[in-house]
């Protein structure tokens, strides 16, 4: 159970931007080792609570990568490996929860236990994934010592910005992000394969990330943005849980045919709702300009940033 409360996720200025970062980032460490810890807590909802601590993470590396880029690069490979490395842990219990998830969508079509063949198998699947080459509770050792070399490695982080430097770094982050989230969904809607589809689900959450990360500092309806990119990131989760789902029923082949095909037909139709719903979802974010949304927060922050005392 965390004892902790929650860790602060805001950039808020009134201090070296280099300061402010390693605040939010230290807490965020201290979070996702609490979650490690909470031996209280189902496995796979604890593992999906540190997932979500490295998108956290990874969106602050994003907003402030042009402050230090080899800082960025490392960084951010080490908490894509730690969560690619946690993945297996939650994939079980996210089927689980798809299927459940789609009987409710699809009760009036379907008995009490349309799947039983499948849901048995699947079963069968879910030990021989997560045991690997170490057991469960070595993985959580090496994720928390992991963890730990990160926070040690915010010790480097000494930028030593002007107030006009920190903007400019933020301005230019915030533009990228902007800038990959307006591709992804143009590459996206061309081909709306899976690939594509999760990296607009990317974007989507970094953009997310930066809005919070920067509320003070945002321009227009930032509550509407934020609301609305929060909504279209559960729905392009839920779009990749599906493609996940898909692709282990075609690798692996559980359960009997029918049931399988019966479950294919009925995630291509929800699939294709779920794509329909999203675009309405962009259009306040797509509306920003990402220069000059970029641009915006840097004069905003600006003002409020204290500079690095002289030594």
């Amino acid at each position: 159970m965390r004892t902790t409360k929650k860790a602060s996720y805001r950039l808020a200025g009134k201090r070296p931007l280099d300061a402010d970062t390693v605040i939010v980032a230290r807490g965020q460490i201290d979070r996702m080792i609490e979650d490690l810890r909470d031996t209280e807590g189902p496995l796979p909802e604890r593992v999906h609570d540190v997932r979500k601590g490295l998108k956290r993470m990874r969106g602050l590396l994003r907003v402030v990568r042009y402050a230090d880029e080899d800082f960025y690069r490392a960084e951010n490979a080490r908490y894509r490996d730690i969560a690619r490395d946690l993945a297996p842990l939650r994939e079980a219990g996210a089927r689980d929860q798809l299927i459940g998830a789609l009987k409710d969508r699809f009760a009036a079509q379907l008995g009490d236990e349309p799947f039983p063949g499948v849901e048995r198998a699947l079963a069968e699947i879910a030990p021989a994934e997560h045991a690997g080459a170490e057991g469960v509770e070595d993985l959580l050792a090496r994720t928390e010592e992991r963890l730990g070399e990160g926070a040690f490695a915010l010790s480097s982080v000494n930028w030593s910005f002007t107030p006009r430097d920190s903007a400019g770094a933020l301005a230019d982050g915030v533009a990228k992000i902007i800038k990959t989230l307006r591709k992804s969904q143009k590459t996206a809607h061309a081909a709306p394969s899976p690939e594509n589809l999760h990296e607009w689900r990317k974007a989507v959450k970094y953009t997310g990330f930066a809005t919070r990360l920067l509320k003070a500092f945002w321009p227009g309806d930032e509550k509407r943005i934020r609301k609305d990119l929060k909504a279209a990131g559960e729905i392009l989760g839920l779009i990749h849980d599906i493609d996940e789902f898909a692709r282990l029923l075609a690798d692996e082949r559980p359960g009997p045919d029918d049931e399988r095909l019966v479950l294919n037909g009925l995630f291509a139709a929800w699939r294709s709702q779920l794509v329909d719903e999203l675009d309405p979802l962009m259009d306040a974010v797509l509306a920003l300009s990402p220069k000059k949304t970029g641009a915006h927060i840097a004069d905003a922050y600006r003002k409020t940033l204290v500079a690095p005392a002289k030594t």
